[in-house]
C-alpha cells in the first residue's frame, strides 16, 4: 500500500528495513500505520461501528488481498455466505502505547472441535504475530515475538500459541483489552487493543519490558483470518498480511511504519478540529 501522504520523506529518513519477508512486488515493505487521534480510539466492546471514521486505505476485503496475492481465485468461489471478512487495521493509538485492529468475519457454520483452546490453528480462528522490535526472533516461548490467536469457540478465547500459556497474561488488562460478538453459525465480529512487548517474561509483567511506539519506527506485524469447515480440508479460505509460516518467527512479518498522528488526519474527511466542535455540539 504505496501513496503519497508526505509520509515518504520519513520513511527515507527511516531506512530501508532488512530481516523480514515481503511480497513478491515488494508488499510490506513497509505497509503503513495510521495513528488513531485521542478522539478516534474505539470503545472495545464488539461493536465495530466506531471503526468507520477510519480511511478506506486501512480497510481491508478479499478483493485487496488479493492483489498482493493472498487471496486466489480458488479461495474466490467459495460463497461469500461461506465466507467473507473486513480486517479494520492493525492502527496505533499514541496516547495509550497500544497497537488495535478489528474483524468482521461472515461464516456458515463454527468449526472448532477440539476442546483444548490451543489446538485452533486449523479451526475457525484469527491469528496475528509481532515482531515488536523489529529483531526477527525465532518463535520461542513467547517471549520476544508472539504468534497470538482469537478463537470463538468456548464463548471466545485469546492468548499466545508458543510457552504453553506462560504468556497469555499479555492479553489480561491493563495491557490489552479485548471484545467478541459472536454469532452461532461462526460469523462474528472482534476487536483488540493491545500492548507491544520487546520482552514477555513467563514470570509476568515485573521481569518484562514495553515496547515503546513512536513514529516513522518500523514493526514486525501480521493478522490472518481462517475459515476451515472440516479437517479434510488440506487447505482453507484465509487472509493474511504475511508471506510465510508465522509459527516460524519475526523473519517472515512484513514490515509497519507507524505513520505520525498528523498524517493520518490529512487523510480524514473531517479535520480533527472540526470533528471537535461537532462532538461538542453534541453534549
Amino acid at each position: 500500500m504505496r501513496y503519497a501522504v508526505g509520509i515518504l520523506t520519513l520513511a527515507l529518513m527511516v531506512g530501508v528495513a532488512y530481516g523480514h519477508l515481503y511480497g513478491p512486488n515488494g508488499e510490506g515493505n513497509p505497509y503503513y500505520m495510521p495513528a488513531v487521534p485521542d478522539e478516534y480510539i474505539p470503545t472495545i466492546d464488539g461493536d465495530l461501528s466506531d471503526w468507520a471514521w477510519l480511511p478506506s486505505q486501512f480497510v481491508f476485503t478479499p478483493d485487496w488481498f488479493a492483489t498482493i496475492g493472498q487471496f486466489t481465485d480458488q479461495e474466490a468461489q467459495v460463497p461469500k455466505d461461506d465466507f467473507d471478512v473486513i480486517v479494520y487495521g492493525p492502527v496505533w493509538i499514541p496516547s495509550m502505547n497500544m497497537v488495535a485492529f478489528a474483524i468482521h468475519k461472515v461464516d456458515d457454520i463454527l468449526y472448532a472441535p477440539h476442546e483444548e483452546i490451543r489446538h485452533c490453528w486449523d479451526e475457525d480462528v484469527v491469528q496475528w504475530a509481532v515482531d515488536a522490535d523489529h529483531g526477527g526472533e525465532d518463535a520461542g516461548d513467547g517471549n520476544d515475538y508472539q504468534q497470538c490467536f482469537f478463537t470463538p469457540k468456548q464463548g471466545g478465547h485469546v492468548g499466545v500459541f508458543q510457552g504453553g500459556g506462560t504468556v497469555d497474561w499479555i492479553y489480561t488488562e491493563p495491557y490489552a483489552y479485548w471484545a467478541a460478538k459472536i454469532q452461532d453459525n461462526g460469523s462474528f465480529d472482534f476487536e483488540i487493543m493491545m500492548t507491544l512487548w520487546d520482552w514477555a517474561d513467563a514470570t509476568g509483567p515485573d521481569a518484562s519490558t514495553k515496547h515503546m511506539l513512536k513514529a516513522g519506527e518500523i514493526i514486525g506485524f501480521s493478522v490472518e483470518v481462517c475459515d476451515a469447515d472440516s479437517d479434510s480440508e488440506i487447505e482453507f479460505p484465509d487472509v493474511e498480511f504475511d508471506y510465510g509460516n508465522i509459527a516460524v518467527g519475526g523473519s517472515v512479518l512484513p514490515d509497519w511504519l507507524l505513520m505520525p498522528v498528523e498524517e493520518t488526519l490529512k487523510l480524514l474527511p473531517v479535520g480533527s478540529d472540526t470533528w471537535g466542535r461537532i462532538k461538542a455540539s453534541f453534549k
